[in-house]
């Protein structure tokens, strides 16, 4: 292998995807099968929190907002699942500079984005 693409292979890091799902999603297999796919592509998945059963109300709401929030300005992509385009992540994250983009169109590109 040539130097220059070991020193490219160096500097190279994973991705972070916020993966936003479609609201009140039930088919958590179809959402484990597309954070496994994200994996095989060298991706790191963030996925929205999820209200424990238990919650006390606001107060639980505004942490679990909170810790969506960080884990989309951590984020080097937000990809929407089909259903999701419209939730909040994908909505707010162009106002924080985070790029948005469908799961369909990501895994088109996936190969040539920067890491």
């Amino acid at each position: 292998m040539p130097p220059s693409s070991v020193a490219l292979e160096t500097f190279q890091r994973t991705l972070k995807i916020y993966l936003a799902t479609p609201p009140h999603c039930a088919n958590l297999a179809a959402v484990a099968a597309v954070c496994a796919a994200l994996a095989v592509l060298g991706c790191e998945v963030a996925l929205p929190a999820a209200a424990p059963e238990e919650a006390a109300g606001v107060e639980d709401e505004l942490l679990i907002t909170a810790c969506d929030l960080d884990a989309l300005l951590m984020a080097d992509y937000v990809v929407t699942m089909p259903g999701a385009e419209r939730q909040w992540e994908a909505t707010m994250a162009p106002a924080y500079g985070v790029p948005v983009m469908s799961l369909a169109k990501f895994a088109d590109l996936a190969p040539t984005l920067t890491r």
